[in-house]
């Protein structure tokens, strides 16, 4: 097993060389796609297209760009820092994913171990050494269908943004309309009409109903094993990144839009298309802004109430992450920190393990 977690060793310093030997330390973490760090670098209407990666090879997980990367190099004192986390990841998949499982972005595991598994023998290696063993990790948020649905959402997004250009509306498949849509699923839908054919072209996009609420509890529950395998393992601090308000974020729906409507549409019409060009738009539209922030505040408030309590453990809350501060591309950039908001994370994480 620690031979191979040596895979996800993303940095290490000479112990030789610190400034504090008797202050060696291992950072372990695992997570999602906000501790994996999920950087789009151009807009793309594929969930992976054009997203970074460090060494390790995995498209959509750069531990360097991370927040636990950038602490990393803060902690001058850290010899060994391991990112088990990946875009994407279930609480479920961080306990017992297999080589099978796959990211966000379709790159498989990998291996025999999962990644708590791996975090836990580090942490223990760590201890055995000599050495302060430190842990922090994000999760809840794909354990729901809720990145399925933001994804959904963009593209509608992109829709009604193309319909104003052309003095159209697009039609939601919801009881309540468009408010109802955000949580409760349905449709949208663009009709375009060519005069010379007579004939309708309908773009569209399903929107899955929001299924959060009957995994909240589950959510909690993993967590919480989560952090008592860390603890149990000798961590000396264990940090709960919890997750931040996305309502700022923007997102670059003309891109999206444009590259998802060329791909829904014949090739003849496709390259007719004309070039929409990046256009901002709210993330959360105002509609669904008191939805969007109920559903963070109940992962968050579920996860609070499950954990244990330990001198060693830190429930960090997230910061207020700006506008600036979060990834604007498109299809799954936004609502991603950016380098300002990994800087963010990265103090607080510090806070965290600074302790009160």
């Amino acid at each position: 097993m620690l031979e191979e977690a040596k895979s996800d060793r993303v940095d290490c310093r000479d112990v030789s060389k610190i400034p504090n030997r008797d202050a060696a330390t291992v950072l372990v973490a695992t997570g999602d796609s906000v501790t994996s760090a999920h950087l789009q670098l151009r807009s793309s209407d594929k969930t992976c297209g054009h997203v970074s990666q460090d060494h390790r090879g995995h498209p959509g997980n750069n531990g360097f760009f991370s927040y636990v990367g950038r602490y990393f190099n803060a902690n001058k004192n850290i010899v060994d820092y391991y990112n088990f986390a990946r875009t994407g990841y279930s609480t479920g998949q961080i306990i017992g994913a297999g080589a099978n499982d796959v990211d966000a972005c379709g790159f498989p595991w990998g291996r025999n171990s999962s990644p708590l598994s791996m975090a836990e023998a580090e942490v223990v290696k760590a201890k055995e050494a000599g050495h302060d063993a430190y842990f922090v990790s994000t999760g809840g948020i794909n354990d729901t269908n809720w990145t399925d649905v933001l994804r959904s959402l963009a593209f509608c997004r992109g829709l009604e943004f193309v319909a104003e250009r052309l003095s159209l509306h697009v039609n939601w498949a919801n009881p309540h309309g468009k408010e109802g849509i955000f949580t409760g699923g349905g449709g949208c839908v663009l009709t375009l009409h060519n005069p010379i054919t007579n004939k309708d072209t309908n773009l569209s996009a399903t929107v899955p109903r929001f299924n959060g609420p009957d995994l909240f509890a589950a959510i909690g529950a993993n967590a919480s094993s989560i952090v008592n395998t860390m603890l149990d393992a000798g961590a000396d601090k264990v940090v709960w990144m919890l997750y931040y308000d996305i309502v700022p974020a923007v997102t670059d729906a003309g891109t999206v839009a444009e590259l998802m409507i060329r791909a829904q549409l014949p090739d003849w019409i496709a390259d007719r298309v004309p070039n929409l060009g990046p256009r901002m738009s709210a993330l959360i539209d105002p509609l669904w802004i008191g939805q969007a922030r109920a559903v963070m505040s109940a992962i968050n408030t579920n996860i609070i109430f499950s954990m244990p309590l330990h001198d060693n453990l830190r429930v960090v809350a997230a910061p207020d992450l700006a506008r600036v501060e979060m990834q604007e591309t498109g299809v799954s950039g936004s609502p991603h920190p950016n380098a300002a908001g990994h800087d963010r994370l990265a103090q607080r994480l510090a806070a965290g393990f600074a302790g009160p």
